[in-house]
C-alpha cells in the first residue's frame, strides 16, 4: 500500500476474485491520523476490518480466514502497510 498525503482518501481493490482475507499491518506515517476500511465485495462491500490509527501508531493483525469475494481497501490519511490474503 502505497503512501498518500494526509488530505486525501484513496480507495482501491486489491484482489477482485474471491479471496481468503487473514489480516493487515499497517503504520501512520505522517505524524496525523489514519483510519482504514476493508471490505469484501467492493467500495460498497460487508466490512471486515476497521481501523483508526494516532499519529505513528502502528497495528498488526491477524484474523482466522476469512471468505472475501474480492478484498477492497479504503485508506484515509498516510500510511504505509500490507494486506495479507492467500
Amino acid at each position: 500500500m502505497a503512501a498518500v498525503p494526509a488530505a486525501f482518501t484513496v480507495t482501491a481493490t486489491l484482489k477482485a476474485n474471491p479471496v481468503i482475507y487473514r489480516g493487515l499491518t499497517i503504520r501512520e506515517t505522517a505524524g496525523s491520523t489514519a483510519s482504514i476500511v476493508v471490505r469484501s465485495g467492493g467500495a460498497s462491500g460487508v466490512i471486515v476490518e476497521t481501523l483508526a490509527l494516532a499519529a505513528n501508531e502502528s497495528v498488526g493483525i491477524d484474523r482466522c480466514p476469512i471468505q472475501c469475494t474480492s478484498i477492497h481497501v479504503t485508506v484515509t490519511g498516510t500510511v504505509e502497510g500490507s494486506v495479507f490474503h492467500e
